[in-house]
């Protein structure tokens, strides 16, 4: 198998399971106050898988864009700032979590906007695939 074929495939599994922590954890800042296992769960979750996930996106990501060349192209500075905003969410999930474990509330606008990650994963999806501009 081709390296490049290789990077790019672990580079998409990361990011689904970077994308599907995130979703757990939507779910669970919602209604982790009526099921606090669940909280637990998806805590931990977060921190031993979503955190790595994320990690690996962003190595594997650059890796792709040095061996593509693409760091001039306008697409990949669009992306970037897509998945630095994806990442800063993760960050205030992550937080946000963590209050509601030490019996605190999260802030309105992580439990608000469930569907955020999704919409950047689409406009992601859409840039790498395409590379428009």
């Amino acid at each position: 198998m081709d390296g490049y074929l290789l990077l790019r495939a672990l580079h998409i599994t990361a990011i689904a399971t970077w994308i599907g922590g995130m979703l757990a954890n939507s779910l669970a800042l919602a209604h982790a106050q009526k099921h606090p296992n669940v909280l637990r769960a998806v805590r931990l979750w977060d921190s031993h898988v979503s955190n790595g996930a994320m990690a690996l996106a962003w190595i594997l990501g650059i890796t792709l864009a040095i061996q593509g060349g693409w760091f001039s192209q306008g697409w990949l500075h669009v992306k970037f700032l897509l998945v630095l905003a994806l990442s800063a969410l993760h960050g205030m999930q992550s937080a946000g979590l963590r209050r509601l474990s030490n019996g605190g509330n999260p802030p309105r606008a992580i439990t608000a906007k469930p569907w955020l990650p999704v919409v950047a994963l689409l406009l992601i999806a859409l840039l790498a695939g395409t590379k428009p501009f």
